[in-house]
């Protein structure tokens, strides 16, 4: 747990041991960026309620609700924040640190179903892949919707991740999971001609600096290529990992294929997928 975050936690409860509790909450999460999202929402948390954690109530955990709809429009937002002041309430309470978890009754609204209108076509794809001048950034847009990888896992390969058998291995998955991912030989091809020698140890894609690529350019690229190949100016990178899912599961790919190869920790989530098609319907089957 960072100092600022023990700091702002002592000074408001005057519990060193709720900065325990919390810097123990906090070490569970594998990944470095939930620790700071975490870290960010509970520091948000103390603010507003202004107590100990033994002295927090019910109405307390309904005025933090309440301020984080007067200050979110976002309802995304809203269920992150109200998601982590349950989950450590939780905790605490499991460790018997806490009689009760006060924010379990906090109802959040549902966020809207998006995932449909993240999805290109797949012409749209093809353009967005051919848009970029560089070999290096066809790419790297090829690779994210060829083997539906999230922009992070993207940033991080190296030429060591590409086995001799056409395997990625994604070694910094989400919760830092691994999973492994058979790529087409048409795509072991295209890195192994782009590879020109690399050791194991080097980023599969450089930055313009030599060292490894990082986000922040990828979403660069990937905002140029959109403006070039005159697609809508909200696609992502992870749009590509939308598309890959949506596409392979119209080609035939079985749900436990998209799942396993897009490292989804539930097979709901992947289903997603087939709910956001609208081509086709029981109700088209009826002679009505």
């Amino acid at each position: 747990m960072s100092n600022q975050l023990v700091a702002i936690d002592s000074a408001i409860t005057n519990s060193n041991d709720d900065a325990k509790v919390i810097g123990l909450f906090v070490s569970t999460k594998r990944s470095e960026n939930t620790k700071v999202q975490y870290e960010h929402s509970i520091k948000l948390l103390l603010s507003v309620v202004g107590k100990a954690m033994a002295e927090t109530t019910m109405e307390d955990a309904v005025a933090y609700h309440r301020h984080l709809q007067a200050k979110y429009d976002s309802l995304h937002s809203i269920k992150l924040h109200v998601n982590v002041a349950k989950a450590l309430f939780g905790f605490a309470l499991s460790i018997n640190y806490l009689r009760t978890n006060v924010f379990a009754v906090i109802k959040t609204d549902s966020t809207p179903e998006v995932t449909h209108k993240r999805i290109l076509a797949e012409e749209e794809v093809l353009a967005l892949i051919g848009a970029p001048k560089k070999n290096r950034d066809k790419l790297m847009l090829r690779l994210l919707y060829a083997a539906g990888l999230r922009a992070s896992e993207l940033c991080a390969l190296t030429w060591g991740a590409l086995q001799s058998n056409g395997v990625l291995w994604i070694s910094n998955g989400k919760g830092q999971k691994e999973r492994f991912i058979t790529l087409s030989d048409s795509m072991v091809a295209k890195l192994n001609a782009f590879r020109d020698g690399a050791q194991g140890n080097a980023p599969m894609f450089l930055s313009q600096k030599g060292g490894q690529l990082d986000e922040s350019q990828l979403h660069r690229i990937v905002k140029a290529a959109t403006e070039i190949a005159g697609i809508t100016n909200e696609a992502s990178a992870h749009w590509l990992r939308h598309s890959h899912a949506s596409h392979s599961l119209d080609r035939g790919a079985t749900l436990v294929s998209v799942r396993d190869t897009l490292g989804h920790a539930s097979i709901a989530t992947t289903n997603k997928y087939l709910h956001s098609k609208r081509q086709d319907s029981s109700a088209l089957h009826l002679s009505v």
